[in-house]
């Protein structure tokens, strides 16, 4: 972990989400007939034969050592037959769409997915691998109850905030705590910085206490997103200084962003980090909507031996990170980056060059009392099957 996602530079504005919710979370009850929509655009007007199958992974993201046939009902792969050329675009693109499951690929086990595009037909061949997402599908078998309060931790307290939590399993047998139970901890969906592996504190009969006080469970309360907007080419939003049209399609340079790192929390309206595609100029957003450069620039002192990228789920699906460069003139973190029209969720990250750490408290603040979405995930390995089951999936944030 973190699992690869982009292989193909080409790939651009990947996404997955539950049919009917384009700002929901790859989450999917077996059982249910509601599957999750898939889609991506390629920067190519070449319409090509590429296929997606479902690959069944441990809690950690590993490969199972199963059979397909184990856990996927029907085919174990399908070809991408839902496939449009952009339309009246300046960069112009292939538009791939997919659902699953479906009737033809159904799940017979809950767990977490690798969804692979790829091209040829050996899905397992990483090498032919375009792009990856990632999915849970779960079950419903035991009660989760979570609370999000500031830090336990003194000298954190005003800047983590703490996910603790509790899982009741009366109607549901669990046999070894520490080897078969997995809990994971996501901050608005961002793997990159998950908490696995978490194990009780107190059992008291059948609920399993996980309530800490040194900061096992303490995520960044960070700040809210910066976003910005540029769903049409005929006005600008606030965010904007400027539009400009040159020789290879449009530019769009932002305002300057500040460093507020320094300054009090603020409240605003953000997506906790997701985007979405969006264009007034338009009748479908996905295969009208323009490709943009947009010009970053963050005010602020060079950082020494760290860089300063872009972070959001927009950039996580990158084929590359989006790393800012220092520009001594200017005083200011500057760089660019290409993005589908819509509604953009960002925010500026600092990584140290010896422990590759995020950090977002120079750039963006870190306080308590910031707004995020979080979501456990049990896992208990299966005996039987030999697989990492998920027994629950649990929503939280931390101001609602």
């Amino acid at each position: 972990m973190p699992v690869p996602t982009n292989y193909n530079a080409l790939i651009q504005s990947a996404q997955v989400y539950p049919q009917g919710n384009p700002l929901g979370y790859p989450f999917f009850e077996l059982g249910t007939t509601n599957g999750l929509i898939f889609e991506f655009d390629e920067l190519s007007t070449e319409r090509r034969d590429l296929r997606f199958a479902a690959l069944l992974c441990t809690y950690d993201w590993q490969l199972a050592d199963l059979t397909t046939s184990d856990y996927i009902q029907g085919f174990d792969a399908l070809d991408i037959t839902d496939i449009q050329p952009s339309f009246n675009t300046l960069i112009e693109y292939t538009h791939y769409r997919f659902s699953f499951p479906n009737d033809m690929m159904k799940l017979r086990l809950s767990g977490n997915y690798l969804v692979v595009v790829f091209d040829g037909d050996d899905a397992l061949d990483a090498s032919k691998w375009q792009l990856a997402y990632r999915m849970v599908a779960y079950e419903s078998l035991v009660h989760v109850s979570s609370q999000v309060r500031s830090s336990s931790v003194i000298a954190d307290r005003f800047k983590n905030q703490e996910v603790d939590f509790v899982v009741q399993h009366a109607d549901y047998s669990i046999y070894d705590y520490r080897n078969d139970l997995h809990v994971a901890l996501l901050q608005n969906m961002n793997w990159k910085e998950s908490i696995l592996s978490l194990h009780p504190v107190f059992i008291k009969g059948s609920e399993l206490i996980y309530d800490f006080n040194l900061g096992e469970n303490d995520f960044q309360g960070g700040a809210e997103f910066r976003n910005f907007e540029f769903k049409s080419m005929q006005y600008q939003s606030n965010a904007v200084d400027h539009l400009e049209r040159r020789e290879d399609g449009y530019h769009l340079i932002l305002r300057k962003d500040i460093a507020t790192g320094q300054r009090a929390q603020s409240s605003g309206t953000d997506l906790n980090g997701n985007y979405y595609i969006m264009n007034d100029d338009g009748e479908d957003r996905q295969i009208e909507s323009e490709y943009v450069n947009v010009h970053f620039a963050l005010s602020m002192p060079e950082q020494a031996d760290a860089s300063v990228s872009l972070d959001g789920q927009y950039f996580r699906m990158l084929h590359s990170p989006v790393t800012l460069q220092y520009n001594e003139q200017t005083h200011m973190y500057e760089g660019q980056a290409l993005i589908k029209q819509g509604l953009i969720d960002y925010r500026y990250v600092i990584e140290d060059t010896y422990t590759a750490l995020p950090k977002i408290d120079l750039t963006e603040g870190c306080s308590a009392n910031a707004e995020n979405d979080y979501h456990l995930i049990v896992y208990n390995h299966d005996r039987s099957t030999g697989h990492d089951r998920v027994i629950a999936v649990h929503g939280d944030n931390s101001v609602r």
